[in-house]
């Protein structure tokens, strides 16, 4: 168990969900840059019965294409309706996040529950993984 003071777990939870906050910031910009500086290499996500490790920024950005996902789900933003951090260590946090998926006119796409896994490693706070079963349609 971390000895962490109330003070010094707050930090440590506001640093995580700020980590998260710029990666859904930067999805939403369609910023493939600032999309990647939020995150940890090497990345694992782990969705319905697969997970899957990126190795780099390049490597995650290949896998991933905005325009296709975009006009598969008709997909203009996201947004996240709640945010917590659920489990708060030194140097690790698991936060919790509710997102719904927006389309043309603000209609509701459908929303969906994540856990991104946030670390520190040499002074930056950024996603190490991400659980979620998202629908793909």
């Amino acid at each position: 168990m971390d000895d962490l003071s109330e003070d010094d777990r707050e930090a440590t939870a506001s640093a995580a969900i700020a980590a998260v906050e710029r990666y859904l910031a930067a999805f939403n910009a369609r910023d493939e840059e600032a999309m990647v500086a939020a995150l940890h290499f090497p990345h694992v996500r782990v969705g319905v019965g697969r997970a899957t490790v990126r190795e780099s920024a390049a490597e995650y950005m290949e896998g991933f294409d905005f325009d296709a996902f975009a006009e598969r789900l008709g997909w203009e933003r996201s947004e996240a309706d709640s945010m917590e951090a659920v489990q708060v260590g030194a140097r690790g946090v698991n936060v919790a996040v509710r997102i719904t998926r927006y389309g043309e006119g603000d209609t509701t796409i459908h929303t969906f529950d994540t856990i991104y896994l946030v670390t520190e490693e040499d002074g930056k706070w950024a996603i190490r993984a991400g659980s979620g079963i998202a629908p793909t349609r």
